[in-house]
Protein backbone atom coordinates (compact mmCIF):
# COMPACT_ATOMS: atom_id res chain seq x y z
CA UNK A 1 0.00 0.00 0.00
CA UNK A 2 1.67 3.23 -1.25
CA UNK A 3 0.25 6.45 0.10
CA UNK A 4 0.33 9.65 -2.13
CA UNK A 5 1.26 10.75 -5.78
CA UNK A 6 3.12 7.81 -7.69
CA UNK A 7 4.93 9.52 -10.75
CA UNK A 8 4.58 7.04 -13.72
CA UNK A 9 7.84 9.08 -15.29
CA UNK A 10 10.43 11.24 -14.98
CA UNK A 11 12.55 13.43 -17.23
CA UNK A 12 16.21 14.14 -15.21
CA UNK A 13 18.31 16.49 -14.44
CA UNK A 14 16.53 19.27 -13.88
CA UNK A 15 19.91 21.27 -13.10
CA UNK A 16 19.77 23.66 -16.84
CA UNK A 17 24.22 23.54 -16.49
CA UNK A 18 24.26 19.90 -15.83
CA UNK A 19 21.51 19.27 -18.97
CA UNK A 20 23.59 21.50 -21.04
CA UNK A 21 26.62 19.49 -20.50
CA UNK A 22 25.28 15.76 -20.40
CA UNK A 23 21.41 15.89 -21.81
CA UNK A 24 18.48 14.03 -19.71
CA UNK A 25 17.65 11.04 -19.76
CA UNK A 26 13.61 9.56 -19.23
CA UNK A 27 12.23 7.12 -16.97
CA UNK A 28 9.08 5.45 -17.65
CA UNK A 29 7.64 3.04 -15.09
CA UNK A 30 5.31 0.84 -17.21
CA UNK A 31 3.94 -1.05 -13.86
CA UNK A 32 3.13 2.15 -12.01
CA UNK A 33 1.67 3.26 -15.29
CA UNK A 34 -0.65 0.22 -15.98
CA UNK A 35 -2.03 0.76 -11.93
CA UNK A 36 -2.68 4.13 -12.52
CA UNK A 37 -4.59 3.08 -15.59
CA UNK A 38 -6.51 0.18 -14.04
CA UNK A 39 -7.31 1.66 -10.44
CA UNK A 40 -7.74 5.49 -10.98
CA UNK A 41 -8.39 6.15 -15.09
CA UNK A 42 -10.96 3.17 -15.70
CA UNK A 43 -13.09 3.74 -12.67
CA UNK A 44 -13.40 7.66 -13.55
CA UNK A 45 -14.03 6.30 -17.45
CA UNK A 46 -16.52 4.22 -16.19
CA UNK A 47 -18.37 7.24 -14.35
CA UNK A 48 -17.73 9.98 -17.07
CA UNK A 49 -17.11 8.40 -20.43
CA UNK A 50 -20.23 7.08 -22.24
CA UNK A 51 -20.39 3.42 -22.84
CA UNK A 52 -19.76 3.72 -26.74
CA UNK A 53 -17.16 6.25 -26.07
CA UNK A 54 -15.07 3.87 -23.73
CA UNK A 55 -14.43 1.23 -26.79
CA UNK A 56 -11.14 3.99 -27.44
CA UNK A 57 -9.81 4.11 -23.59
CA UNK A 58 -6.92 1.33 -23.62
CA UNK A 59 -3.95 1.68 -22.04
CA UNK A 60 -1.37 1.34 -24.99
CA UNK A 61 -2.85 4.66 -25.53
CA UNK A 62 -2.42 5.93 -22.28
CA UNK A 63 1.03 5.12 -21.97
CA UNK A 64 1.89 6.33 -25.47
CA UNK A 65 0.19 9.58 -24.38
CA UNK A 66 2.87 9.57 -21.51
CA UNK A 67 5.74 8.68 -23.68
CA UNK A 68 4.60 11.86 -26.10
CA UNK A 69 4.37 13.92 -23.16
CA UNK A 70 7.67 12.97 -21.39
CA UNK A 71 9.81 13.58 -24.66
CA UNK A 72 8.41 17.14 -25.03
CA UNK A 73 9.75 17.85 -21.61
CA UNK A 74 12.93 18.06 -23.25
CA UNK A 75 12.05 20.61 -26.24
CA UNK A 76 12.52 24.40 -26.02
CA UNK A 77 15.61 26.22 -24.55
CA UNK A 78 16.56 25.59 -20.65
CA UNK A 79 18.82 28.90 -20.71
CA UNK A 80 18.18 32.21 -22.31
CA UNK A 81 19.58 35.44 -22.79
CA UNK A 82 17.45 38.28 -21.93
CA UNK A 83 17.19 41.70 -23.46
CA UNK A 84 19.95 43.04 -21.29
CA UNK A 85 22.55 40.38 -23.17
CA UNK A 86 22.47 38.46 -19.12
CA UNK A 87 22.40 35.17 -19.53
CA UNK A 88 18.77 33.42 -17.57
CA UNK A 89 17.04 30.30 -17.16
CA UNK A 90 13.53 29.41 -17.98
CA UNK A 91 12.99 28.35 -15.15
CA UNK A 92 14.05 31.08 -12.88
CA UNK A 93 12.85 34.00 -15.57
CA UNK A 94 9.37 32.29 -14.92
CA UNK A 95 9.17 31.71 -11.35
CA UNK A 96 6.35 29.98 -9.76
CA UNK A 97 5.11 29.66 -13.25
CA UNK A 98 6.99 27.37 -14.51
CA UNK A 99 5.93 24.03 -13.39
CA UNK A 100 2.55 24.67 -14.60
CA UNK A 101 3.90 26.29 -17.95
CA UNK A 102 6.08 23.48 -18.57
CA UNK A 103 3.57 20.61 -17.63
CA UNK A 104 1.29 22.07 -19.92
CA UNK A 105 3.54 22.49 -22.34
CA UNK A 106 4.58 19.15 -22.52
CA UNK A 107 0.44 17.57 -22.58
CA UNK A 108 0.11 20.05 -25.65
CA UNK A 109 3.31 19.54 -27.62
CA UNK A 110 3.08 16.01 -26.91
CA UNK A 111 -0.79 15.47 -27.96
CA UNK A 112 0.87 17.51 -31.24
CA UNK A 113 3.56 15.45 -31.50
CA UNK A 114 1.10 12.29 -31.96
CA UNK A 115 -1.24 13.74 -33.85
CA UNK A 116 1.79 14.79 -36.21
CA UNK A 117 2.89 10.68 -36.01
CA UNK A 118 -0.60 9.43 -37.22
CA UNK A 119 -0.53 12.21 -39.94
CA UNK A 120 2.89 12.15 -41.31
CA UNK A 121 4.81 8.38 -39.87
CA UNK A 122 3.17 5.20 -40.74
CA UNK A 123 2.30 4.16 -37.30
CA UNK A 124 0.11 1.25 -38.54
CA UNK A 125 2.24 -0.89 -36.29
CA UNK A 126 0.40 0.83 -33.00
CA UNK A 127 -2.73 0.38 -32.76
CA UNK A 128 -4.25 3.71 -32.12
CA UNK A 129 -8.43 3.87 -31.88
CA UNK A 130 -9.49 7.28 -34.34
Amino acid sequence: DVKGPQTVAFNLPNDERIVKERGTSMVMMKNVSEAKFKYILQPIARTCITEEQRAYIDFESFFTHTICHECCHGIGPHTITLPSGQKSSVRLELQELHSALEEAKADIVGLWALRFFIKQVNLEAVPIKL
